[in-house]
């Protein structure tokens, strides 16, 4: 909070004497800190590790909220769709599938 107080206090005041990319410390956050640089390194090599124990998958199946989303829609390749699928339909198909894409 310290080094903060140091680095608002240059920006309100507008001091120009100091570059304000040498106001603070640099610092690495663990691995156990989600979202961390370390965190997403450690996640990659776990996967890394799985694919050379198990081999490359079969599938790509993502789980998503929403197939609309336009990141999902223009991604597609041609003659791929997103089909939302909820409990109510993972036992019996439906009668007509919601297609996006």
């Amino acid at each position: 909070a310290e080094v903060y107080n140091g680095l608002a206090d240059a920006v309100i005041n507008n001091d120009h004497t100091h570059e304000l990319s040498q106001v603070g410390r640099h610092v690495i956050l663990p691995s156990f800190f989600v979202s961390s640089g370390c965190f997403m390194y450690q996640l990659y090599q776990d996967s890394m590790a799985i694919v050379h124990w198990a081999g490359c998958p079969d599938i790509f199946l993502m789980l998503t909220a929403n197939p609309k989303w336009h990141e999902i829609v223009e991604n597609l390749l041609p003659g791929q769709i997103a089909v939302r699928v909820t409990p109510a339909n993972t036992t019996t198909r439906p009668k007509e599938p919601q297609y996006h894409g």
